[in-house]
């Protein structure tokens, strides 16, 4: 999804999506995105197991679970080129993975990361 206004994800449960490139769900750039709840198990891309975004004006993610994603950089979420990303409420990051960066979370190229309330747990990287 490229230059949309806005999109909101609500208690989707999205598994087992692979992309060969960037967000093996969602890859967003020039927009807004929302994740309230969900959960995201067991996908995988180059970049981004789950989600991809990349100079997103602000990216909300509450209370959303990312289980077993994989990605060669950042396992479940990839924030690149100054895209701002807020993670609240109870999300839970378990058991992503990447073989580079980031097992769970990997940001680059001036990305903004705030987080509270967030589960972090058996995430990995190999490099």
């Amino acid at each position: 999804m490229s230059n949309a206004r806005k999109l909101t994800l609500t208690d989707n449960e999205i598994s087992n999506c692979y992309i060969g490139f960037k967000g093996g769900v969602v890859q967003a750039s020039n927009t807004y995105l929302y994740v309230i709840g969900g959960v995201f198990k067991n996908n995988a891309a180059i970049a981004g197991g789950a989600i991809y975004v990349s100079s997103c004006f602000y990216s909300e993610i509450s209370g959303a679970t990312f289980t077993d994603n994989y990605a060669a950089q950042g396992g479940a979420i990839y924030a690149d080129t100054g895209s701002i990303v807020k993670i609240f409420g109870d999300t839970v990051f378990r058991g992503n993975g990447a073989i580079y960066d980031g097992g769970a979370i990997k940001m680059t190229n001036l990305a903004i990361l705030e987080t509270e309330d967030v589960i972090v747990e058996y995430n990995w990287s190999i490099y």
